[in-house]
């Protein structure tokens, strides 16, 4: 029997969630993306959600065009600065068991109406001079709420409706979260501050933006016929990142709960506000904020919960689904757009080192697939590609200074071996460190009489070792990456327990 796919999609959404650097319209704007496509906000039950998309079925193409519209107009009213897209496709021998061609097909019609056409779905500027201070439009809303704890001039009180829509949808977005991690609605936190803690002796505010996706996902897919298969998949996914999540949550919990030089290593001794903010949780794609302090340990206890909640329902090493980490350090009031842009394209980073990995792999079909962790610590207020900042400052004589992005893994283990070594350098001090920075960047030579000098002065000094193979070969790490992890990482958290989610 013949049927008729519509497949919605949103253009723009990037520029829409991050285009500001207030976290509540993040949250917000992160809760609209996902509602709009909700069965909830739709009416009507899509037979597949995934990827960003919701497909819904109908036996005409008349009764698509309808919905397609209505759906359109309604986004364009309510939540003006998206862009609703959708595809058509219809055919006449649909079923269950031939759902991958179909959902391909409807694909093909999706892009075909990117390609063609975009909309533009908000006025450049109303007869209001003034301008928004976080979207550039036109400052047409006044609302004394939306200042609340800011600390801002009676100016920063007007804003434009885009601004006004999202920050007003922050309440749904926590009670969302809420029903995700056990955390109490009111210790959510709703200012970027407020997470990257107050500085002290031991301390300097920041905040970690990661973002994490998963790998390959979109050979998995291909591989998949029915309708069946797409859905246990996807399902099986969402729910391992959402417990992944959860478990994160608690483990951060936990750590805060039991002890004060933690507390106070982050710069939340008086703070009882919850320092982890996810921004999206959609299918194997996450992004979240949290104390800087917290950045690669939350990411890599995520990672490997992910794949932990994975071989507890009995799926075996070949088939595990694996994941890639970037992690960009930044100051709580960088502009977040260029932060998660370079987490993102430190995550990127991080998959082209997997891919690498996975070439060298023999056996593929019995080799467990690793996960990787890429990080920056931005010191600078100028964002370039990760690339292009490790090709001007990371180099000696052609030759990379860095091993990352790291692997995490069985056979990969270049993350537990560097936690391992640098316990043996975590008390020096802050002037040693640096020295060592310093020395890297003349060659091993200086490496070895900075190391031998240390010895001399201290016979019962410990060397930290570096892995027995190539540098920057497949992620082992150097003694830069040391410092920059301590750079990162404090004391308190170094103990290994807290890295295997003990």
């Amino acid at each position: 029997m013949g049927k008729t796919g519509l497949l919605l999609d949103v253009s723009g959404i990037q520029k829409y969630i991050f285009g500001t650097s207030k976290l509540k319209q993040n949250a917000g704007a992160s809760w609209i993306v996902e509602h709009i496509l909700t069965e909830e906000y739709l009416e009507e039950k899509p037979i597949y959600s995934g990827g960003g998309n919701a497909l819904l079925k109908f036996d005409n193409e008349t009764s698509a065009k309808e919905f397609a519209r209505d759906w359109s107009l309604r986004i364009l009213e309510e939540y003006p600065g998206l862009q609703p897209l959708a595809g058509l496709h219809t055919s006449e021998e649909y079923s269950d068991d031939n759902f991958g061609e179909f959902l391909n097909d409807c694909r093909k019609a999706l892009a075909k109406t990117k390609a063609l056409y975009q909309t533009q779905t908000e006025l450049s500027r109303y007869g209001v001079t003034a301008e928004c201070i976080h979207t550039g439009g036109s400052a047409n809303y006044f609302d004394t709420k939306l200042t609340s704890g800011d600390n801002r001039s009676a100016d920063a009180q007007y804003y434009s409706e885009l601004a006004k829509i999202k920050h007003l949808n922050d309440d749904k977005a926590k009670d969302s979260l809420s029903n995700k991690i056990d955390v109490a609605k009111n210790d959510i936190p709703e200012n970027f501050n407020h997470i990257g803690g107050k500085t002290n002796d031991n301390y300097r505010s920041g905040i970690a933006v990661v973002h994490i996706d998963g790998n390959e996902m979109g050979h998995r897919f291909q591989k998949m016929k029915t309708l069946r298969e797409y859905k246990e998949l996807s399902e099986k996914v969402e729910k391992w990142v959402e417990k992944s999540v959860a478990f994160v949550t608690n483990k951060i919990e936990k750590l805060l709960k039991d002890s004060d030089d933690i507390r106070k290593d982050l710069g939340l001794e008086m703070s009882d506000i919850f320092p982890f903010r996810p921004i999206i949780i959609g299918g194997d794609d996450v992004t979240y904020v949290c104390n800087s302090g917290l950045g690669l340990l939350t990411a890599k206890l995520f990672l490997d919960k992910f794949k932990e909640l994975q071989i507890e329902e009995g799926i075996t090493e070949n088939k595990l689904v694996s994941a890639c980490a970037g992690v960009a350090f930044v100051k709580p009031s960088f502009p977040f757009a260029q932060a998660y842009d370079l987490a993102e394209d430190l995550c990127r980073s991080a998959k082209i080192r997997y891919r690498k990995f996975m070439r060298n792999i023999q056996n593929k079909e019995n080799y467990e697939e690793p996960s990787f962790i890429d990080f920056h610590n931005l010191h600078s207020g100028i964002v370039e590609s990760i690339e292009t900042i490790r090709e001007d400052g990371y180099k000696l004589n052609g030759e990379s200074l860095l091993g990352r992005p790291f692997g995490i893994d069985k056979g990969s283990e270049s993350f537990d071996f560097m936690i391992k070594e640098v316990n043996k350098i975590k008390r020096w001090s802050k002037n040693k460190i640096k020295e060592l920075r310093e020395v890297v960047y003349k060659g091993s030579g200086a490496e070895e009489m900075f190391f031998a000098h240390l010895k001399k002065q201290n016979k019962d000094w410990i060397k930290p070792e570096l892995p027995h193979a190539p540098r920057a070969n497949f992620g082992n790490p150097t003694y830069l990456d040391y410092c920059e992890f301590l750079d990162v990482v404090p004391e308190s958290l170094l103990d290994t327990k807290y890295w295997e989610g003990k």
